[in-house]
């Protein structure tokens, strides 16, 4: 091996070779090392055919990398070689951290929102790391490798153009190669070629293709957003002026004869004039979707249509809350409306991208939310006449909704009115303390009065003191709470 010579000036003379093997090896290897770290603290499946692909891309990813650490002088190819080393342990480290946290991968979308989490939730963040020290430690070797012995290696000057062409050629090769696999993998309902190409679902890209490729996924779906139709500004939301009428119930024909009277249901059916929406519709897609619920077969009404007409209307969505802190001494009021009334033993709920909002956009709506987006935000740019606010208010009730953590987070005071809602949360009406996570108890407290003498109301409450950490030091309302639990 040439040895180094020290200069006049007492620094270290770089080699004399312009370009050295190990060191156009060494970006492929880091970044396969840091999706083998990914993979082995976040997947459950570590062998499977998505470490081929991951490999594959891989090298891909790790040749670009090294054409443009070979494109200057030595300081150059140090600096660039090392700030793309440094990046690509920031985004996979970035992941560990959050998927530790939310068993989820962090998305473009989210993470635009991050100043908003950070801010609130640094703690956790702090937490989240400590959490992931381990794989973060390992994580970091290649940094290290590279600022501590990369200057023995990395070229005093240009590549070559020949090198130059051939890193990019064998890039842009493994890339198709690792491309043509996919596509041609169409098995199954969530096909290889599926989550690659038609849909953008980080939970399923990863374990596959890699946080890398994910990420380029990430970037694609990003752009097909952006380049979609624009959202309907907030002040042009059209907000239904009636709730549509019933149909009524045919009367029952005199008998004679005291036979048991047979109940004949209507169907559930609205009024719409579809063929005037469909002769006046430009879109062919949207006029495609008149047609189709046009020639649907509704519903019947049932025993239970009208069970509950003229009640008022207590909506409680308990944010994180699992029936295993379901107890007849410490919660007896949620033991029992969790064992009475309608009680639905057949419920799965899966974590969503967006997990708390998704979950609430599911629970709120009955649609699926949409991968890579928060649907809920979303949806409060869209015309939303089933919201139950929306729903409610033409039948003469009051609508209001609660939220006892930042009225703001997830963009709440852009849903919650869309749905119908008058609404009050931290900030925006809500005096509560400002623990974390808040009292719901409190909260309940402190606004009863407000609607409990109306007429008829509908109140919608979404819950925060089921919140993460689920500990004594990082919860309050657990703290709170830590002699009653001492058994």
């Amino acid at each position: 091996m040439r040895k180094s010579v020290v200069q006049s000036d007492g620094r270290e003379k770089p080699p004399v070779k312009s370009c050295r093997p190990v060191y156009i090896l060494f970006f492929p290897a880091a970044v396969f090392y840091f999706e083998l770290v990914l993979r082995a603290f976040t997947v459950d499946r570590f062998f499977d055919r998505g470490l081929w692909y991951i490999f594959l891309f891989s090298v891909a990813i790790g040749l670009a990398m090294a054409f443009i650490a070979t494109l200057g002088g030595r300081r150059w190819n140090r600096a660039s070689g090392i700030t793309l080393i440094v990046l690509s342990f920031l985004l996979v480290g970035t992941q560990l951290v959050y998927h530790n946290i939310f068993k989820e991968y962090l998305t473009l979308f989210s993470l635009s929102n991050a100043g908003e989490v950070l801010g609130e939730f640094w703690k956790d963040a702090l937490l989240g790391i400590w959490h992931t020290m381990l794989p973060l430690l390992v994580l970091v070797l290649p940094v290290a490798a590279l600022i501590a012995f990369g200057g023995r290696f990395t070229p005093q000057k240009r590549t070559r153009a020949g090198t130059a062409v051939c890193l990019l050629v064998l890039a842009v090769f493994f890339y198709l190669f690792a491309n043509r696999l996919i596509l041609n993998s169409t098995a199954g309902i969530m096909s290889d070629r599926f989550v690659y190409a038609e849909t953008f679902a980080p939970k399923l890209a990863v374990p596959r293709f890699g946080v890398f490729t994910t990420t380029r996924l990430d970037v694609r779906n990003t752009l097909k957003q952006s380049a979609a139709a624009p959202l309907i500004e907030p002040d042009s939301r059209a907000v239904p002026a009636s709730s549509p009428e019933p149909v009524p119930e045919p009367e029952a024909t005199p008998s004679s004869e005291p036979e048991p009277e047979e109940i004949h249901y209507t169907p559930n059916v609205l009024e719409i004039d579809f063929d005037a929406l469909i002769e006046g519709e430009q879109d062919p897609v949207i006029a495609d979707m008149h047609r189709y619920f046009r020639e649907q077969e509704p519903s019947m009404k049932n025993e239970y249509t009208g069970m509950f007409e003229g009640y008022d209307l207590i909506w409680i969505v308990g944010e994180a809350f699992s029936t295993f802190a379901l107890d007849e001494t410490h919660t007896p009021t949620l033991t029992r409306l969790a064992d009475e009334g309608f009680v639905f033993t057949n419920f799965y709920n899966p974590i969503w991208g967006v997990s708390t909002s998704d979950g609430e956009y599911v629970a709120t709506t009955g649609l699926i939310p949409k991968n890579g987006v928060w649907s809920y935000y979303r949806s409060s740019f869209n015309y939303m006449p089933f919201g139950f606010g929306n729903l409610f208010r033409p039948l003469g009730y009051s609508a209001r909704a609660y939220h006892d953590h930042t009225y703001t987070y997830y963009d709440r005071d852009l849903s919650y009115p869309n749905m119908g809602y008058d609404y009050k949360g931290l900030g925006n009406g809500l005096e509560v303390a400002e623990t974390w996570p808040e009292s719901d108890v409190e909260m309940m407290e402190k606004t009863i009065p407000e609607y409990v003498n109306d007429p008829n109301f509908l109140v919608y409450y979404l819950s925060v003191s089921g919140h993460l950490n689920y500990n004594f030091f990082g919860n309050a309302m657990s703290a709170k709470h830590q002699e009653d639990v001492a058994d």
